[in-house]
Order: structure tokens, then sequence, then C-alpha cells
């Protein structure tokens, strides 16, 4: 049990950004077609993944995080976890439509939810629980605010 000036164990179980993947994916891409592997007309990850879009969700996401570290990992501090969740989501959602509603599609979707997911597990909240404490399945945390 942690004592009011002990800060939460925070677990050090690497978290991938799903940003990091898509800025992955734009690179092989384009290495791709300076090597003479694709044609200019299959190239298609710049309008998928806008520069703008990947920037601005990493620091949502990076701000999500820091949320996350700044609570604690008990019943108590469920409240602020939601907060930032839906916070997070809420953020999103107007990213998305910054962009017409194109860029987060099933696949993002479910990067950034499972990012969400495991950016709490990481940092040893017991999201089994804190999904309980929101009448909801793990699976549904970001349900209520999400409109992607």
């Amino acid at each position: 049990m942690l004592t009011p000036n002990q800060a939460p164990k925070k677990t050090e179980m690497p978290v991938q950004f799903p940003t990091d993947a898509w800025r992955q994916q734009k690179a092989e891409e384009t290495r791709r077609f300076e090597a003479g592997q694709i044609q200019s007309g299959e190239r298609y990850m710049n309008s998928l993944f806008p520069d703008a879009f990947i920037d601005r969700t990493e620091v949502l996401l990076r701000e999500f995080v820091g949320g996350i570290d700044a609570c604690g990992t008990g019943a108590a501090d469920f409240p602020r976890v939601m907060a930032r969740i839906r916070a997070t989501v809420e953020a999103l959602n107007q990213v998305n439509k910054d962009f017409n509603m194109r860029v987060i599609e099933t696949a993002e979707r479910e990067a950034l939810c499972e990012f969400i997911d495991d950016s709490i597990i990481a940092r040893g909240i017991d999201i089994e629980a804190l999904a309980a404490s929101c009448h909801c399945t793990r699976y549904e945390l970001t349900d209520e605010w999400r409109e992607w």
C-alpha cells in the first residue's frame, strides 16, 4: 500500500506509438518508390497519413501518457484516468474532423484503442478493474466519446 508521499509504481513496458508505425510505413513506401519498386500511382501513404495528422496525433498521445503518468494506479484514481481517456478521445475526434473524417478508419481506430489500453496497463493500472468501475469492458473504455 502506498503512503501519501509515495509515487505509484510505473511498469516500464514499452508501448508502441501508432504514429511511429505510420511514419515507418510512409518511409517504406517512399523507399520502394525511389527504388523503382512501385509507381507514383501506387503511392497512397501521404494521403492516408498526412504529416500534420501524424504530428497532431502524436502530441495528443504523448499528453495522454503524461496525464496517465500523473495518476495513481488505485481505484481512487480511476476517475482521473477516465478523464484523461475522455479528453484524449475527444481531442482525437477533433483531429479526425479537421481531416474531414477520413484519417481514422478501422485499422487506425484499433491501433489508437490498443495504444490507450497498453499505456494504461504499462503504468500498472488494472484495466479490468478500471473498466468495471465504469460498468463496461476494457474494450469499451473509449466508446462513450469516440466518433471514429
